[in-house]
């Protein structure tokens, strides 16, 4: 899979665009974006839409930033806590709604 940074119809809502071609990037790309758009939550990237065209399809969700989790780390234990708290919070609702990402990452 493959993304670009452009901006929505509007022009006032940062997206991130991934898009696949081939039929089992196709089909993995067709499957995130059903559960995006079945999910909200302020922890998971907000889903925008999801475009099927002859020779690519592509998923469109809402920026969260060019930052990783690497480039703000808390400074005191207790940030490190709390923020160790919010993810693990996430990662419960998401299990709770019977999903599971898999691969978390900083």
């Amino acid at each position: 899979m493959h993304g670009r940074i452009s901006m929505d119809t509007s022009g006032s809502t940062p997206t991130l665009t991934k898009w696949a071609e081939g039929t089992a990037p196709r089909s993995r790309l067709a499957h995130e974006a059903a559960l995006l758009a079945a999910v909200t939550h302020p922890g998971v990237v907000r889903f925008v839409e999801h475009r099927t065209g002859e020779e690519r399809d592509e998923l469109a969700t809402e920026f969260a930033g060019a930052t990783t989790l690497a480039d703000h780390r808390p400074a005191t234990v207790a940030g490190v806590a709390g923020l160790g708290a919010a993810i693990a919070d996430t990662v419960a609702d998401l299990h709770d709604m019977g999903l599971a990402h898999g691969a978390l990452q900083a």
